[in-house]
């Protein structure tokens, strides 16, 4: 038989647990919270590891750093990559140009480029655009004759 090392919940923390593992954002912080009540219900990290598809050191990484750090081990952590680069001042500039102008994303590059020296894609600035609720449609000229 297998050794368990089962860990030991007040009422307090299961209860946050138990609403953690069905409410939680996060499908990392729910999956982290299930870890742990089954632990102490006394399962064993190989079947947890099955249960949830991950590797054993998963689990047991889950369950070092919840003795550890308690409820602050469940919480998703910011994650590295690569720095935005288009900052508040720039986005409200932006939203400036477009209300006071009809330009398009390559003039807005050009506007960005030649006031702040930042260099972004197209689809960089597309993404902004949409995020910020701004619809751009391209200008198209009527495919019908004018009726004279």
């Amino acid at each position: 038989m297998p050794y368990v090392q089962a860990i030991e919940l007040i009422q307090d923390e299961r209860d946050q647990l138990e609403h953690l593992a069905k409410h939680a954002k996060h499908w990392r912080e729910r999956q982290r919270s299930q870890t742990i009540l089954w632990l102490s219900q006394g399962k064993t990290v190989k079947e947890i590891a099955v249960l949830h598809g991950v590797k054993e050191e998963t689990i047991r990484t889950h369950r070092r750093n919840w003795r550890h750090h308690k409820i602050e081990a469940i919480w998703e952590g910011k994650r590295s990559g690569h720095p935005r680069i288009l900052q508040a001042v720039h986005q409200a500039q932006i939203l400036s140009w477009i209300d006071s102008d009809t330009l398009n994303s390559e003039q807005i590059r050009q506007r960005l480029y030649e006031q702040y020296q930042i260099e972004i894609c197209q689809e960089t600035l597309r993404r902004f655009l949409r995020a910020s609720g701004i619809v751009y449609k391209r200008t198209r000229h009527s495919l019908k004759k004018k009726m004279l």
